[in-house]
């Protein structure tokens, strides 16, 4: 599993976008 999410960027990636829609709506 670790290694599909370090072969897989969408997969880090995926986290950080949720993470910067919810600082979104409290800011």
């Amino acid at each position: 599993m670790t290694e599909k999410i370090v072969l897989d960027p969408d997969s880090g990636i995926a986290p950080y976008e949720q993470l910067r829609t919810q600082l979104s709506e409290l800011a």
